[in-house]
């Protein structure tokens, strides 16, 4: 079976999803596939930036995310201490969610000239308020469970072959554009014979998400939203309760695949703790850049034309910001003012801040 559509979007993580929902606001219909069924249990990007927050206001959903993660009045200090139990060193103070709302706003980011300061939530949260309001809100067809197999594009369109994860089934799509939102190992930008030129390997890192009572006791002493310790390790709030992310950096004479960070968790919180493992990811810093970012009928957008050191939600806003350039030049040809001038220029304008 074929189905049709103008855009076809290969990945419903934040990118995906806001160039769907975009493309919906500029009455462009598009399919949107995800291969995972369930968000998985990795937090991820942990910080909304004010231009994300921006365009979720245009798209009509800011006031969701910003009702999704932490606490209304959870501190988002950043502090910098010898561990969570020790000695507080330094913070920069930052405006709580209630703040914000409020306009009684102090510390670091208190006179940004924008209704929409940044917002601290998990991707965990984030995906969710997203997909749902794709769904309700902007009737975008979003179908999860399905990967792509493999496209072939032709002067008018792409023929994509997909499959269902779980069945095998296939389907056929024919879409005028194929869009890749589909992360660092982009099926996308590998079709298209794109490649990641830049920094391939920085530190290994081991990340464990986590629940623990007595370090959210330990924490009411140090309240904040990311703690750095001076001896290793950044703990990051998910829930503001007993969810939690600690980032630890592998010794440099351990295996990264084996190291248990265990000994580096009780040395950053201050003393031993009680603690359940949701999820532990083992990964690799890179600062990457794809040398193509469109083949004719074929975009790349998000972590599959730039992969971003993950600090600072660099690379999520990036990609958000990724969709929006793109949305409008794909609603303009579709339309038939937009040319092929106008969408060389995607890559103009996005390469250089990947």
């Amino acid at each position: 079976m074929t189905d049709e559509t103008t855009v076809l979007i290969v990945g419903a993580g934040p990118v995906g999803t806001t160039l769907g929902m975009d493309l919906a606001r500029l009455g462009v219909a598009s399919i949107v596939l995800e291969q995972r069924r369930e968000i998985p249990p990795n937090p991820r990007c942990n910080t909304t930036n004010a231009r994300s927050m921006e365009i979720f206001r245009r798209l009509g959903c800011a006031d969701a995310v910003r009702d999704a993660g932490l606490p209304a009045d959870f501190n988002t200090d950043v502090v910098y201490m010898t561990r969570l139990n020790g000695r507080e060193i330094s913070r920069y103070e930052r405006p709580t969610p209630t703040d914000v709302r409020n306009d009684t706003q102090a510390g670091v980011g208190a006179n940004w000239p924008t209704p929409e300061p940044q917002h601290f939530l998990s991707q965990l949260y984030l995906e969710p308020v997203l997909r749902d309001h794709a769904l309700n809100r902007w009737n975008v067809d979003l179908r999860t469970g399905w990967q792509l197999a493999s496209f072939d594009q032709d002067d008018d369109g792409v023929t994509s072959v997909i499959v269902d994860v779980d069945t095998g089934e296939e389907r056929s799509i024919r879409s005028r554009y194929l869009v890749g939102c589909d992360g660092a190992a982009s099926m996308v930008r590998k079709g298209i014979g794109s490649r990641l030129e830049g920094m391939p390997g920085l530190r290994n890192m081991c990340s464990t998400f986590f629940r623990s009572s007595r370090v959210g006791e330990i924490a009411k002493g140090a309240p904040g939203w990311m703690l750095r310790f001076v001896g290793g390790g950044i703990l990051v709030a998910i829930d503001g309760a007993d969810l939690w992310l600690l980032h630890h950096g592998v010794p440099d004479d351990q295996d990264p695949a084996t190291w248990d960070p265990e000994g580096a968790m009780f040395t950053a919180i201050g003393e031993p703790f009680d603690y359940e493992v949701i999820d532990r990811s083992r990964w690799m810093p890179k600062a990457m850049v794809a040398t193509e970012w469109r083949d004719r009928n074929v975009f790349l957008a998000g972590d599959a034309a730039h992969v971003w050191v993950p600090m600072g939600g660099f690379g999520m806003n990036a990609g958000v910001a990724d969709a929006i350039s793109l949305s409008w030049r794909l609603a303009a040809a579709e339309a038939g003012w937009g040319g092929e001038t106008l969408l060389d220029s995607y890559r103009a304008e996005r390469a250089p801040i990947g």
